[in-house]
């Protein structure tokens, strides 16, 4: 189980889960002010 955490390993996952999921853009649609334009649109 230590190998998993190794320094490689989480090089690889660091960019890789990043561009999967990116925190700055999520928060950007999960903010509640972008739900109310949304639903203002309406």
């Amino acid at each position: 189980m230590d190998g998993a955490h190794s320094s490689e390993n989480d090089g690889r996952w660091g960019p890789k889960v990043l561009e999967w999921h990116p925190a700055p853009q999520a928060q950007r649609w999960l903010t509640p002010n972008e739900v109310d334009r949304h639903y203002a649109r309406r």
